[in-house]
């Protein structure tokens, strides 16, 4: 049975799952810019940095699926743990 969460618990529920994804985000695009600023300096050849960008593609497609497809109350038990 589900609990009736309140305005200010669901809003607060919206927070942490946003700052969640956006730190989830942002730990994949890293390792990304790591490889643009190699690209930049003429360390990785064009064809290697696109590999990586259809890479980090892939990953933030699983992201999204997460935020989009599953459980908000185990996605806001991970962000609480990982915090």
């Amino acid at each position: 049975m589900k609990i009736k969460k309140s305005k200010a618990e669901r809003k607060r529920d919206r927070a942490i799952l946003q700052q969640y994804h956006k730190k989830m985000t942002e730990d994949a695009l890293n390792p990304l810019y790591e490889q643009f600023v190699k690209w930049k300096d003429g360390s990785l050849p064009y064809d290697e940095l696109t590999d990586f960008i259809h890479q980090f593609h892939k990953h933030n497609q699983e992201i999204w699926k997460t935020f989009h497809y599953f459980d908000n109350e185990q996605l806001i038990f991970e962000a609480k743990k990982n915090n």
